[in-house]
């Protein structure tokens, strides 16, 4: 996977489908790098002195005219944590009215997308020794029949098994400060928060039986 493929996928398959529900979804992204494409990059350390000052001047920071490159990364380096980065994903779902929430590094279990994947992965490691056919056509065929059998109801699951986990941390990090009207919290990524964690089909009994 990359940006490229990422953002096709975004445009082609993703948005028209959920156009299609005529309704406006929320669209939870974690920070992989291929989730993270900027329209505008932060400068770095070996960007351009002239790509430098023109940053600045974009963003109203003044700076001494006759600065050295290294002057200007030390202004820019200070400032830049304070800007908002903007990616290129963001902008196509919110243009079509649609809204993206990002979760903090680090922190998939917040994701509920982490459970219906480990689900799908365990479903196909268990079911594909046993099937039969050439390989592509077999491989093909189990991960539909894995997706089929990850129902609504084990993704309603999935979702309130989140939101919980939010709820509890909320609670031991803020007691009993509301979860509303929280202003943005700007964090420096260093590394995507992907986790190659599995989930298992214990995680997705009935409603009944969770509630």
């Amino acid at each position: 996977m990359n940006a490229k493929i990422f953002t096709e996928w975004i445009e082609k398959q993703l948005l028209p489908a959920l156009n299609s529900l005529d309704k406006t979804c929320i669209i939870v992204l974690d920070n992989a790098p291929y989730h993270s494409e900027q329209l505008r990059k932060l400068p770095v350390a070996s960007t351009k002195k002239g790509d430098m000052t023109q940053w600045l001047q974009e963003n109203n920071i003044p700076y001494p005219p006759d600065s050295l490159k290294s002057d200007l990364w030390a202004i820019i380096r200070d400032k830049k944590q304070y800007i908002e980065k903007t990616y290129a994903v963001d902008d196509l779902i919110h243009n079509k009215g649609h809204i993206v929430l990002r979760l903090p590094p680090y922190n998939c279990q917040y994701n509920p997308i982490e459970l219906a994947w480990g689900f799908i992965k365990t479903y196909y490691n268990k079911h594909i020794p046993s099937a039969s056919g050439p390989k592509l056509e077999k491989t093909r065929q189990m991960w539909s029949t894995a997706l089929e059998n990850f129902t609504p109801d084990m993704w309603a699951n999935s979702v309130r098994h989140c939101e919980e986990l939010i709820r509890e941390d909320w609670k031991k990090l803020m007691g009993n400060l509301p979860i509303d009207d929280i202003p943005p919290i700007i964090i420096q990524l260093s590394a995507e928060s992907d986790s190659e964690d599995d989930w298992g089909s214990e995680h997705f009994e009935s409603d009944s039986e969770t509630e």
